[in-house]
Protein backbone atom coordinates (compact mmCIF):
# COMPACT_ATOMS: atom_id res chain seq x y z
CA UNK A 1 0.00 0.00 0.00
CA UNK A 2 1.15 3.60 -0.76
CA UNK A 3 0.48 6.53 0.67
CA UNK A 4 1.59 10.22 0.65
CA UNK A 5 2.86 10.52 4.35
CA UNK A 6 4.07 13.97 3.76
CA UNK A 7 0.72 14.92 2.32
CA UNK A 8 -1.33 14.00 4.72
CA UNK A 9 0.97 15.28 7.77
CA UNK A 10 1.12 18.68 6.22
CA UNK A 11 -2.58 18.77 6.06
CA UNK A 12 -3.07 17.47 9.58
CA UNK A 13 -0.91 20.12 10.49
CA UNK A 14 -3.00 22.64 8.33
CA UNK A 15 -5.83 21.82 10.00
CA UNK A 16 -4.39 21.96 13.78
CA UNK A 17 -2.95 25.40 12.83
CA UNK A 18 -6.39 26.55 11.99
CA UNK A 19 -8.24 24.72 15.36
CA UNK A 20 -5.02 26.87 17.22
CA UNK A 21 -5.98 30.25 15.26
CA UNK A 22 -9.61 30.10 15.48
CA UNK A 23 -9.29 28.69 18.91
CA UNK A 24 -7.42 31.86 19.64
CA UNK A 25 -9.76 34.33 17.76
CA UNK A 26 -12.63 32.46 19.63
CA UNK A 27 -10.85 33.16 23.13
CA UNK A 28 -10.50 36.29 22.32
CA UNK A 29 -14.24 36.98 21.58
CA UNK A 30 -15.42 35.21 24.87
CA UNK A 31 -13.00 37.61 26.37
CA UNK A 32 -14.77 40.53 25.07
CA UNK A 33 -18.20 39.00 25.91
CA UNK A 34 -17.16 38.60 29.36
CA UNK A 35 -15.19 41.91 29.53
CA UNK A 36 -18.76 43.31 28.13
CA UNK A 37 -20.67 41.26 30.88
CA UNK A 38 -18.25 42.85 33.79
CA UNK A 39 -18.84 45.72 32.90
CA UNK A 40 -22.26 45.35 32.65
CA UNK A 41 -22.78 44.52 36.07
CA UNK A 42 -20.19 46.79 37.18
CA UNK A 43 -22.87 49.75 35.44
CA UNK A 44 -26.14 48.23 37.05
CA UNK A 45 -24.22 47.74 40.91
CA UNK A 46 -22.34 51.02 40.84
CA UNK A 47 -18.92 49.35 40.63
CA UNK A 48 -16.21 49.65 42.79
CA UNK A 49 -16.73 52.73 45.21
CA UNK A 50 -19.43 54.06 42.26
CA UNK A 51 -22.54 55.45 43.23
CA UNK A 52 -25.72 53.17 42.94
CA UNK A 53 -27.67 53.28 39.80
CA UNK A 54 -30.21 50.89 41.65
CA UNK A 55 -30.68 53.99 44.02
CA UNK A 56 -33.16 55.17 41.81
CA UNK A 57 -35.05 51.93 42.40
CA UNK A 58 -34.41 51.71 46.40
CA UNK A 59 -35.49 55.29 46.76
CA UNK A 60 -39.03 54.84 44.89
CA UNK A 61 -39.56 51.47 46.94
CA UNK A 62 -38.48 53.97 49.75
CA UNK A 63 -41.03 55.85 48.68
CA UNK A 64 -44.21 53.67 48.25
CA UNK A 65 -42.82 52.52 51.67
CA UNK A 66 -42.18 56.16 53.83
CA UNK A 67 -38.80 55.45 54.09
CA UNK A 68 -36.94 55.63 57.25
CA UNK A 69 -38.71 58.65 57.92
CA UNK A 70 -41.72 56.88 58.01
CA UNK A 71 -44.04 59.79 56.11
CA UNK A 72 -46.69 57.67 54.26
CA UNK A 73 -47.40 58.50 50.54
CA UNK A 74 -50.04 55.51 50.27
CA UNK A 75 -51.93 58.07 52.72
CA UNK A 76 -54.62 58.75 49.52
CA UNK A 77 -55.16 55.02 49.01
CA UNK A 78 -55.42 54.33 52.67
CA UNK A 79 -57.73 58.00 52.89
CA UNK A 80 -59.42 56.56 49.93
CA UNK A 81 -60.14 52.85 51.78
CA UNK A 82 -60.87 54.31 54.98
CA UNK A 83 -63.71 56.66 53.03
CA UNK A 84 -65.06 53.36 52.14
CA UNK A 85 -65.12 51.64 55.21
CA UNK A 86 -65.59 54.18 57.23
CA UNK A 87 -62.43 54.27 58.98
CA UNK A 88 -61.74 54.46 62.81
CA UNK A 89 -64.38 57.54 63.17
CA UNK A 90 -66.96 54.93 62.47
CA UNK A 91 -68.93 57.33 60.00
CA UNK A 92 -70.49 54.62 57.40
CA UNK A 93 -70.27 55.70 53.90
CA UNK A 94 -72.12 52.59 53.01
CA UNK A 95 -75.32 53.88 55.06
CA UNK A 96 -76.69 53.93 51.81
CA UNK A 97 -76.56 50.78 50.87
CA UNK A 98 -77.77 49.30 53.86
CA UNK A 99 -80.62 51.98 54.26
CA UNK A 100 -82.04 50.97 50.83
CA UNK A 101 -81.70 47.62 51.68
CA UNK A 102 -83.16 48.28 55.26
CA UNK A 103 -85.54 49.73 53.58
CA UNK A 104 -86.71 46.56 51.39
CA UNK A 105 -86.47 44.11 54.37
CA UNK A 106 -88.17 46.28 56.91
CA UNK A 107 -84.76 46.68 58.66
CA UNK A 108 -84.98 45.49 62.31
CA UNK A 109 -88.21 46.82 63.33
CA UNK A 110 -89.81 44.74 60.73
CA UNK A 111 -92.60 46.96 59.24
CA UNK A 112 -91.90 49.04 55.64
CA UNK A 113 -90.46 46.65 52.90
CA UNK A 114 -92.13 43.33 53.29
CA UNK A 115 -95.72 45.54 52.66
CA UNK A 116 -93.93 46.67 49.50
CA UNK A 117 -93.13 42.51 49.02
CA UNK A 118 -96.33 41.53 50.05
CA UNK A 119 -98.06 43.85 47.48
CA UNK A 120 -95.99 42.20 44.66
CA UNK A 121 -97.31 39.16 45.87
CA UNK A 122 -100.97 40.23 45.62
CA UNK A 123 -99.92 41.68 42.46
CA UNK A 124 -98.75 38.26 41.36
CA UNK A 125 -101.68 35.76 42.80
CA UNK A 126 -103.96 38.48 41.22
CA UNK A 127 -102.64 37.99 37.94
CA UNK A 128 -102.89 34.21 38.05
CA UNK A 129 -106.46 34.55 39.27
CA UNK A 130 -106.94 36.52 35.74
CA UNK A 131 -105.07 33.60 34.25
CA UNK A 132 -107.80 31.04 35.99
CA UNK A 133 -110.38 32.92 35.00
CA UNK A 134 -109.91 32.75 31.73
CA UNK A 135 -108.73 28.94 31.35
CA UNK A 136 -112.55 28.37 32.91
CA UNK A 137 -113.96 30.65 29.96
CA UNK A 138 -112.23 27.91 27.50
CA UNK A 139 -113.56 25.21 29.34
CA UNK A 140 -116.90 26.77 29.65
CA UNK A 141 -117.36 28.03 25.69
CA UNK A 142 -115.80 23.90 25.21
CA UNK A 143 -118.52 22.70 27.21
CA UNK A 144 -121.45 24.74 25.63
CA UNK A 145 -120.21 23.45 22.06
CA UNK A 146 -119.57 20.10 23.09
CA UNK A 147 -122.12 18.96 26.63
CA UNK A 148 -120.00 17.44 29.06
CA UNK A 149 -122.53 14.46 28.83
CA UNK A 150 -121.66 13.66 25.96
CA UNK A 151 -117.29 14.05 26.66
CA UNK A 152 -117.70 11.61 29.89
CA UNK A 153 -120.22 9.11 28.00
CA UNK A 154 -117.74 9.16 24.87
CA UNK A 155 -114.82 9.24 27.52
CA UNK A 156 -116.17 5.88 29.47
CA UNK A 157 -117.45 4.41 26.01
CA UNK A 158 -114.09 4.69 24.55
CA UNK A 159 -112.05 3.42 28.06
CA UNK A 160 -114.51 0.16 27.98
CA UNK A 161 -113.90 -0.65 24.29
CA UNK A 162 -110.39 -0.50 25.15
CA UNK A 163 -109.80 -2.48 28.40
Amino acid sequence: MGGNIQGATDHATGIVNTLVSNGTTAAGILTDILGGATGAIGGVTGGVGGDSPLGTVTDIIGGLTGGATGSNPLGTVTDIIGGVTGGTAGSNPIGVVTDIVGSLTGGVTGTGGTDVISNLLGGVTGNLGGVSYTVSNVTDTVHTLVPQSLLTDHFLNISVHTV
